[in-house]
């Protein structure tokens, strides 16, 4: 059912339509469907997200195309809607958002948000939207942003490598660009029950062992929020879980990031 369809329009309130439209336009969001979009948010639509940015009509389609923002579910609830003169409108409501993030977890938000329509000749599109969140906002980014915090990771998980590699060098050495000062290390060694401070070269022995010979090496960068990162490392001398921070004279992007914590355990500590 199209509510722009003059028989529809007919039989009910201006409101009502209004309503009917905001819900078409959650489920075309969750369902990608970009042609029915097109259709319900007018050339010069404007939103502006939690976070305070303005996304135009051109950027959302994008985020959408590309797959940055898919949202598994949308739920409109409290939904009202105003018409003022016969050709201008605004709705007001709550939707609850989830999605996957990108470790596959399931993550939920909940917004206000307030949408004005307009009926032009093809009938209502919707001209500008705002959200604001009283939780946790909603993890949407522009393009510019999404591509910065990709190659952040990317160079997080980089210099956990360099890290691991320069200490499973022999003679092993540590790198100064990516030790932070006060470098903390704690580990649960192959038979230990309780975390002990750790030297350099006992984690390195460990990492090192004639007995582990040649094994997968994986790296997840669980986090990064601006000049702080976390991540873990998993080999088959076991697993480490590292904090890494981004100090001055780094400003430059994927420079700077060091290692300032680590806590690791042996593989037997793991059975």
């Amino acid at each position: 059912m199209n509510p722009n369809d003059p028989a529809h329009l007919e039989t009910s309130t201006t409101e009502e339509t209004l309503i009917e439209l905001d819900s078409q336009m959650a489920r075309a969001v969750v369902a990608g469907d970009l042609a029915t979009l097109e259709r319900l948010l007018c050339g010069t639509y404007a939103f502006i997200i939690p976070e305070g940015h303005t996304v135009t009509r051109e950027q959302y389609f994008d985020d959408i195309r590309s797959g940055r923002w898919t949202p598994s579910s949308v739920h409109n609830e409290d939904v009202q809607a105003r018409v003022y003169g016969g050709r201008a409108g605004v709705v007001t409501g709550t939707a609850t958002y989830r999605w996957l993030d990108w470790r596959g977890q399931t993550l939920q938000a909940t917004e206000r948000y307030t949408s004005t329509w307009v009926l032009e000749d093809a009938g209502w599109c919707c001209v500008a939207s705002s959200a604001t969140s009283p939780g946790v906002a909603v993890h949407y980014r522009t393009q510019a942003e999404h591509a910065h915090v990709k190659n952040e990771r990317l160079a997080v998980r980089a210099a956990i490598l360099d890290y691991v590699e320069s200490v499973q060098e022999a003679p092993p050495a540590l790198p100064e660009r990516r030790v932070g000062p006060d470098l903390a290390e704690s580990s649960f060694g192959p038979d230990q029950a309780t975390a002990s401070a750790t030297v350099f070269k006992e984690w390195q022995a460990s990492m090192s062992s004639p007995d582990i010979g040649d094994t997968h090496r994986e790296v997840m960068v669980y986090d990064v929020q601006g000049r702080i990162a976390s991540g873990r490392l998993k080999e088959g001398w076991g697993v480490a879980h590292l904090h890494l921070v981004k100090n001055g004279g780094g400003d430059e992007e994927g420079e700077g990031w060091k290692v300032v914590n680590i806590a690791w355990q042996g593989i037997r500590a793991l059975r």
